[in-house]
């Protein structure tokens, strides 16, 4: 049993290991490539865990083999268009302003009614609705609504905005993220200063975005109570 596990141990190392090094794209999407390369790592995976006799050392050749292989395909295709258009196709417009198209709905081999069910789960309840549908090289569907039935931006009511960009955490579990405040330019002293009269083991959750916005969670009871500071 303890062999068992070890060499499961081992074959989860290698393979999360070389799945790092293919990149967060193999792991972000499932088209062709990746989908083979996916199933080609499961087979490799299991042969040595139900089978004692073959060497685990026997992974270490294939398994970065068909990971290079993988990285080399996607920058190939980056590179070269037709390459890409080979190896991954291309996008699919099943609705064209408006108007749906049969005969990519039926190369796509889709039936209306699946297709109905993908414009939902988009959140649109009606064909009408839709302006632009395209079933895109990694089998998810993108929808382009209508301009009258887009949310209205502050661009259209000619309204300034401030961007808030992205909330950095500066606190976890009571703990404070140097790395976030070393981005922010920001000392620890500054911190409690922007964070009284709370204490830095006192908070679940504190972030701070670039539009100067701070969010506090307090833990404990209050762990559901947000206090939203703008300066």
């Amino acid at each position: 049993m303890l062999a068992l596990a070890l060499r499961t141990l081992f074959v989860y190392l290698i393979l999360t290991l070389f799945l790092r090094i293919s990149g967060k794209r193999q792991v972000g999407q499932m088209e062709v490539g990746d989908l083979v390369c996916a199933l080609l790592l499961s087979e490799l995976a299991a042969l040595p865990l139900t089978d004692p006799d073959i060497p685990l050392l026997h992974l270490l050749i294939p398994v970065p083999l068909i990971i290079l292989c993988e990285i080399l395909s996607a920058c190939l295709c980056a590179l070269f268009p037709k390459f890409k258009r080979i190896v991954e196709g291309t996008p699919s417009i099943l609705i064209d302003k408006g108007v749906l198209d049969e005969k990519q709905l039926v190369k796509a081999r889709l039936s209306p009614d699946e297709l109905l069910a993908q414009l939902r789960l988009k959140g649109v309840s009606d064909l009408s609705q839709v302006y632009c549908a395209v079933l895109e090289q990694n089998g998810q569907l993108s929808v382009i609504q209508k301009s009258s039935l887009q949310p209205v931006s502050p661009s259209a009511l000619d309204v300034d905005v401030q961007e808030e960009g992205v909330g950095f955490p500066l606190i976890v579990n009571g703990c404070v993220n140097r790395s976030a405040l070393d981005r922010l330019q920001l000392s620890e002293r500054q911190l409690r200063q922007k964070i009284a009269p709370y204490r830095v083991r006192d908070l679940l959750l504190c972030t701070l975005s670039d539009g100067g916005t701070l969010c506090l969670i307090p833990r404990g009871k209050n762990a559901r109570q947000t206090i939203i500071i703008n300066k």
